[in-house]
């Protein structure tokens, strides 16, 4: 039988990938592809990102409750992304949004996003 303490303590080691999505992103003073860099999350965070992008809407007498699939992955996206930061103001404003959820689809095309969205996955 196994040791129980393994459980009291789990060691939590955060990983990181980095991804190189295309050349359209390049260091004007290196003139190097940026790559993103991605970290993991918690199941704890990844609750809280699901109960965030939940929305309520009514049914006849009902209140269902349904998650919003690409607000969902847009969070995801945005905690995992340690760089760049998709927090960054100036970052959203530049892509014509104040509001860090919408800027995925805006500053990633198609393919890049899907990348990111399997990568995370």
């Amino acid at each position: 039988m196994g040791n129980l303490n393994a459980f009291l303590n789990p060691v939590y080691k955060e990983k990181t990938i980095e991804i190189d999505l295309a050349d359209r992103f390049i260091n004007p003073e290196t003139g190097e592809h940026e790559k993103v860099l991605m970290k993991s999350i918690s199941q704890e965070q990844m609750q809280e990102i699901s109960r965030a992008s939940t929305k309520e809407r009514k049914v006849g007498n009902k209140v269902v409750q349904d998650v919003d699939a690409i607000e969902n992955m847009n969070r995801c996206l945005i905690e995992s992304i340690v760089f760049p930061d998709l927090k960054d103001h100036e970052l959203c404003v530049r892509n014509g949004t104040i509001d860090p959820v919408k800027l995925p689809p805006k500053l990633f095309l198609v393919e890049e996003y899907n990348m990111l969205a399997q990568a995370f996955a």
